[in-house]
């Protein structure tokens, strides 16, 4: 049986909920905006992503950093292959669109946000260097599209856990956004957030897009 950390989050604590003022397109009240700070991310949600498309909601991936500075590349410079770094994140970028398709969602809604930032915020986010004022700008970037129509999710993780300092700008900056009204947190802290049970599909599921980081083509 797998099990996945998730952590519900609504937050009515917070206060200063505001309805948005500007036209939004049309998003059904179960759409949900995922915000992955690096490839590979949306396995800690791989299982609800699979769920919710499932149930017909309208999902959309966002990728906010390049990715490049993981310690495989290392591995792979010395074990198998000298990539670059600009040439391990286009890869790792094509591995994240076919695990998130392998999922079921349309490749037109997976948003590359550090290839794309100047269309967006005229900001490149690099990996480790995520700050929360500009994860918060990227945030709102996307609210603005979607407005409170949708439901916003990202990673999160306690205090005292240890977390990549992206993942903590991000989650920092989804939590603090006093227009959001839905957002869900997953949890990378063992002992934070409730467990939910995978089905068979799901789980399948999960282990097809898993198999997107397994490939080895460097002619590719």
């Amino acid at each position: 049986m797998d099990f996945i950390k998730i952590l519900a989050a609504m937050l009515p604590f917070l206060p200063g909920f505001v309805t948005p003022t500007t036209s939004v397109p049309k998003i059904t009240p179960t759409a949900e905006v995922y915000f992955l700070p690096h490839q590979d991310d949306e396995m800690f949600m791989a299982g609800s992503i699979k769920r919710s498309v499932d149930a017909g909601h309208e999902v959309y991936a966002v990728l906010v950093t390049d990715g490049s500075q993981s310690r495989v590349l290392e591995y792979l410079k010395k074990k198998y292959y000298p990539l670059t770094r600009e040439e391990f994140s286009v890869a790792r970028d094509r591995e994240l669109l076919d695990s998130l398709v392998k999922l079921g969602l349309p490749s037109s809604h997976v948003y590359f946000a550090h290839s794309t930032a100047h269309e967006l915020l005229d900001q490149v986010y690099k990996d480790g260097r995520l700050t929360e004022v500009e994860a918060a700008r990227l945030v709102d970037f996307f609210y603005k599209q979607f407005g409170n129509q949708a439901t916003y999710i990202t990673l999160i993780s306690s205090r005292t856990h240890r977390q990549h300092s992206d993942h903590y700008a991000l989650s920092q900056a989804l939590l603090h956004d006093v227009q959001i009204q839905r957002k869900r947190f997953f949890s990378e802290d063992p002992h934070l957030g409730q467990l939910v049970s995978l089905s068979k599909v799901e789980l399948a599921a999960k282990q097809q897009a898993l198999r997107a980081y397994s490939v080895w083509d460097p002619k590719r």
